[in-house]
Order: C-alpha cells, then structure tokens, then sequence
C-alpha cells in the first residue's frame, strides 16, 4: 500500500514540475519579444515622405499616441500622467523642459538599440541606448498586467511629470 502511495505521489511531483516548468518556459521565450515590441512602438522610422528623412534614425514620439495607444503602452501611473497632460494640451517635454525618449530638447536619434530584457516574475527592465548628440541610456520599467506587459516608468520620468502637474 505504502508503495502504491509512493509511486502516485511521485507521479504527482513530476507532473507538477513538468507543468511549472512549461510555464516558465513560455513566460521567458513570448516576454522578451512582447516586452521590446511595446518599447520599439516609442521609437518609429520616420515616415519616408518627410524629405530630410534619414532611414537609419528614429524618431521617438509620445506625442505621436493618441489616449488609447498610451494606454496600450503604459501602466498606471505613468499612463494616466501622460493622457492627463495631453488632455489639458500640455506636450510633456514643454513640461519637462527636455523629451524624455530623446534625453534631450532636439533629436537627431542614431545607433537606436533596444537590449533584451531582464525579466523578474512580473517585471522586467529594458535599456535602450542610442546616440542623441551624445550617449544616451534609458532604462524602462515594465509591469505583466493582465492585458500585457505595459511600460510603468523609465528613468522616473512618472515622478517629474506629476511635478510637472501639481500631483506631487
């Protein structure tokens, strides 16, 4: 009997194990691309009527979304902050004093990279390097939420647009 109860129960453990193990394994090869994937939709090519284009840069665009896409992109609070201050007609890098995708009050965007993410449970960190005059890094924190990874903050940009807004 005590035999019986062993085999069960260690059919039990490895068919545990075999299902988390799916699991993570699903959760670390979709995340990666969905996560990058949310941070290139910053970062668009030029569009190839604009005479001065040059294919090899990108332009980065929080002003290019509209409420909806913001919502796609970014998580609470962060989300709500930048739909709060297009709605009153503020350009959030007026508030700021600088854009922050571009680190920098021009963009001449060049050497775009997005690294892979690191992925921890329900959060990950992207760095994005790129040559915008000078080197620049940012760091972007994104949450799992129910419908996706969202971006939550990057470079607590959320803290200095809620100065910006009276929030805090």
């Amino acid at each position: 009997m005590n035999q019986v109860k062993i085999k069960i129960l260690s059919f039990m453990a490895v068919f545990i194990v075999s299902v988390i193990a799916t699991a993570c394994a699903q959760v670390s090869t979709n995340a990666p691309a969905e996560i990058v994937a949310q941070v290139k939709r910053l970062y668009p090519k030029p569009p190839t009527t604009y005479p001065e284009a040059d294919q090899t840069e990108v332009l980065p665009c929080l002003l290019c979304l509209d409420k909806s896409e913001i919502s796609q992109i970014f998580a609470p609070p962060l989300g709500p902050l930048l739909i709060e201050a297009s709605g009153h007609g503020n350009d959030v890098g007026q508030c700021l004093g600088y854009g922050p995708l571009a680190q920098g009050q021009d963009h001449a965007i060049k050497n775009f990279q997005i690294n892979q993410p690191v992925i921890a449970g329900n959060t990950a960190t992207v760095s994005v390097h790129f040559t915008n005059f000078s080197p620049a890094k940012l760091n972007f924190e994104m949450i799992k939420t129910n419908t996706g990874w969202r971006v939550s903050n990057f470079n607590n940009v959320s803290e200095e647009i809620a100065n910006c807004l009276g929030k805090n």
